[in-house]
């Protein structure tokens, strides 16, 4: 939630991603983080799986119990049926999430960014500007 409260307030945002985070669609490789208030897990867990999502309650390192935010929430992994390429699929996705009751935020940062710099393991680095790539859509908080 606090990068999404830093996006807001900013005048321009850069995000500095792993070549691994780049994808050609939506849940191509990995599940959409879903921050959920404690008490409503059961009930955003119902709506997710409603919705063809197959949540995941986010264990803590140790696999002892949840992992809990800085905030006190829950996050649910939730894997989607099928990659979505579609930018207008994916922006509906993410108001329909935020529309139930309970749910904090999404890791999915969907048209924020003005510059995405991409890092490789040989140390070169890309620039995607939003001019030029429309599409520099992320997840954040993937594992």
């Amino acid at each position: 939630m606090g990068e999404r409260i830093v996006a807001a307030a900013s005048i321009s945002q850069v995000i500095l991603v792993g070549e691994d985070k780049l994808v050609r669609a939506l849940g191509e490789r990995g599940r959409v983080p879903v921050e959920v208030i404690p008490l409503a897990e059961w009930f955003a867990v119902r709506e997710f799986k409603a919705l063809g999502l197959a949540p995941t309650l986010r264990m803590d390192a140790s696999r002892s119990g949840p992992f809990v935010t800085d905030n006190g929430n829950l996050i649910v992994d939730c894997a989607l049926p099928e990659p979505m390429s579609d930018r207008k699929a994916a922006r509906e996705l993410e108001r329909t999430l935020l529309a139930i009751v309970g749910v904090v935020d999404t890791g999915l940062f969907l048209g924020t960014a003005h510059r995405i710099l991409v890092g490789h393991p040989d140390g070169r680095v890309d620039t995607l500007s939003r001019a030029e790539n429309a599409a520099a859509e992320f997840v954040m908080g993937s594992p």
